[in-house]
């Protein structure tokens, strides 16, 4: 049976008043009572209990906005820094910022790379599949493109790394009627109208076994 005594005063967790992690005097409430005050900086030692900036009931010691109030220290993109006194620029409003964000002028707040299977970094709410010429559009060169692969299967010409398809967006094997699904999703997109992220011509768009 394990007799954890994490602030080392000799009386174990589970019978303890309180608990302090970070050994600053302030701790947290125990199993039975809790004759200390809590800790508003749990695993950041604190003896001053500083909460001046903003009054949230979050220390000023571990506070990720010290001077902005966010009691639920939310940090949407990992950036240390709260989103609350986040002036970091965020084109789409999706609440992370241009430089995290997969997709910086369209809004994808799950940040979703499903195609392809492995995630090419650039977010399924912008990517352009179809501009196999990466030229910003989807246009009647990439039909034409297109067309060149279709049909193909694993019993026709099947698609492999040494010979893959264009128009296989979901690395199936095939290129058939859902991928037209979703090759005319993007159709049209150009410099004028929703242009199409940067891309690099010639990188493989799956890795086939």
């Amino acid at each position: 049976m394990q007799q954890e005594d994490t602030d080392s005063d000799y009386l174990g967790d589970a019978c303890d008043e309180c608990t302090d992690n970070d050994k600053d005097g302030y701790g947290n409430p125990g199993f039975l009572l809790n004759t200390c005050p809590n800790d508003n900086c749990p695993i950041v030692s604190n003896p001053t209990q500083s909460d001046t900036g903003d009054n949230d009931g979050v220390g000023d010691a571990c506070d990720n906005c010290p001077n902005v109030s966010n009691p639920n220290q939310k940090d949407t993109d990992g950036s240390g820094i709260g989103d609350a006194c986040n002036n970091a620029i965020d084109a789409d409003d999706d609440e992370w910022e241009d430089s995290f964000d997969n997709c910086p002028t369209t809004p994808n707040p799950n940040q979703e790379d499903t195609f392809p299977i492995q995630g090419n970094g650039i977010g399924d709410a912008c990517d352009c599949e179809g501009d196999f010429d990466c030229d910003l559009d989807v246009d009647s060169t990439d039909v034409t493109t297109f067309l060149e692969d279709f049909g193909r299967n694993q019993y026709n010409n099947p698609c492999a790394s040494g010979n893959p398809c264009n128009g296989d967006f979901s690395c199936n094997g095939n290129v058939d009627a859902d991928d037209v699904t979703k090759f005319l999703e993007d159709f049209g997109r150009n410099q004028y109208n929703n242009s199409c992220p940067a891309c690099t011509q010639g990188q493989p768009w799956c890795v086939y076994p």
